[in-house]
Protein backbone atom coordinates (compact mmCIF):
# COMPACT_ATOMS: atom_id res chain seq x y z
CA UNK A 1 0.00 0.00 0.00
CA UNK A 2 1.32 3.65 -0.77
CA UNK A 3 0.26 6.19 2.00
CA UNK A 4 0.50 9.52 1.87
CA UNK A 5 1.18 12.18 5.16
CA UNK A 6 -0.69 15.15 5.66
CA UNK A 7 -0.22 18.06 7.97
CA UNK A 8 -1.78 16.14 11.00
CA UNK A 9 0.35 13.49 10.23
CA UNK A 10 -2.51 11.08 9.48
CA UNK A 11 -1.78 8.76 7.44
CA UNK A 12 -4.07 8.74 3.57
CA UNK A 13 -4.30 5.82 1.37
CA UNK A 14 -3.67 7.18 -2.06
CA UNK A 15 -6.46 5.01 -3.31
CA UNK A 16 -8.84 7.09 -1.38
CA UNK A 17 -6.80 10.73 -2.90
CA UNK A 18 -7.25 9.88 -6.50
CA UNK A 19 -11.34 10.23 -6.63
CA UNK A 20 -10.47 13.57 -5.32
CA UNK A 21 -7.79 13.82 -8.15
CA UNK A 22 -9.90 12.61 -10.68
CA UNK A 23 -12.78 15.32 -9.89
CA UNK A 24 -10.36 18.17 -10.07
CA UNK A 25 -9.12 17.10 -13.63
CA UNK A 26 -12.18 15.96 -15.03
CA UNK A 27 -12.11 12.29 -15.06
CA UNK A 28 -14.79 11.79 -12.23
CA UNK A 29 -17.22 9.28 -14.26
CA UNK A 30 -15.00 6.55 -14.81
CA UNK A 31 -13.15 6.42 -12.34
CA UNK A 32 -16.01 6.35 -10.07
CA UNK A 33 -16.83 3.19 -11.77
CA UNK A 34 -13.52 1.34 -11.76
CA UNK A 35 -13.79 2.27 -7.83
CA UNK A 36 -17.00 0.75 -7.82
CA UNK A 37 -16.16 -2.40 -9.52
CA UNK A 38 -12.88 -2.99 -7.61
CA UNK A 39 -15.65 -2.89 -4.23
CA UNK A 40 -18.05 -5.07 -5.95
CA UNK A 41 -15.11 -7.21 -6.71
CA UNK A 42 -14.13 -7.52 -2.84
CA UNK A 43 -17.81 -7.91 -2.12
CA UNK A 44 -18.08 -11.35 -3.89
CA UNK A 45 -14.64 -12.32 -3.22
CA UNK A 46 -16.22 -15.66 -1.31
CA UNK A 47 -18.52 -16.38 -4.43
CA UNK A 48 -16.18 -18.18 -7.25
CA UNK A 49 -17.52 -17.88 -10.63
CA UNK A 50 -18.75 -14.21 -10.48
CA UNK A 51 -17.07 -11.50 -11.90
CA UNK A 52 -17.97 -8.34 -11.57
CA UNK A 53 -18.43 -7.06 -15.36
CA UNK A 54 -19.63 -3.60 -14.93
CA UNK A 55 -20.97 -0.17 -13.57
CA UNK A 56 -23.38 1.81 -15.33
CA UNK A 57 -26.68 4.14 -14.23
CA UNK A 58 -26.48 2.36 -10.15
CA UNK A 59 -26.37 -1.04 -11.87
CA UNK A 60 -23.80 -3.31 -10.70
CA UNK A 61 -23.42 -5.90 -13.63
CA UNK A 62 -22.05 -9.31 -12.37
CA UNK A 63 -21.49 -12.45 -14.52
CA UNK A 64 -21.88 -16.09 -13.40
CA UNK A 65 -21.58 -19.02 -14.78
CA UNK A 66 -24.79 -20.72 -13.73
CA UNK A 67 -28.01 -20.46 -12.24
CA UNK A 68 -26.77 -21.38 -8.75
CA UNK A 69 -24.60 -18.73 -8.61
CA UNK A 70 -27.01 -16.18 -10.41
CA UNK A 71 -29.64 -17.21 -6.99
CA UNK A 72 -26.69 -16.61 -4.69
CA UNK A 73 -25.85 -13.31 -6.00
CA UNK A 74 -29.22 -12.55 -5.51
CA UNK A 75 -29.55 -13.38 -2.07
CA UNK A 76 -26.35 -11.00 -1.03
CA UNK A 77 -27.41 -8.46 -3.39
CA UNK A 78 -28.43 -5.50 -0.26
CA UNK A 79 -24.95 -7.23 1.48
CA UNK A 80 -22.88 -6.41 -1.73
CA UNK A 81 -24.78 -2.96 -2.23
CA UNK A 82 -23.96 -1.91 1.76
CA UNK A 83 -20.40 -3.40 1.06
CA UNK A 84 -20.36 -1.51 -2.07
CA UNK A 85 -21.56 1.71 -0.89
CA UNK A 86 -23.17 4.85 -2.23
CA UNK A 87 -23.77 4.76 -6.04
CA UNK A 88 -25.34 1.62 -6.44
CA UNK A 89 -28.94 0.70 -6.60
CA UNK A 90 -28.89 -2.73 -8.21
CA UNK A 91 -27.23 -5.62 -8.72
CA UNK A 92 -28.02 -7.68 -11.81
CA UNK A 93 -26.79 -10.87 -13.29
CA UNK A 94 -25.85 -12.52 -16.29
CA UNK A 95 -25.30 -15.95 -16.95
CA UNK A 96 -22.13 -16.68 -18.62
CA UNK A 97 -22.80 -18.30 -22.21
Amino acid sequence: MLYFCSMSQNFTQLKDLLPNAAVKHGIPVEVRAAHICDRGRRALADTPGAIVLHFKDGVLTVEVENSALAQEVFLKKNQIIEEVGKGVKEVRTRIKG
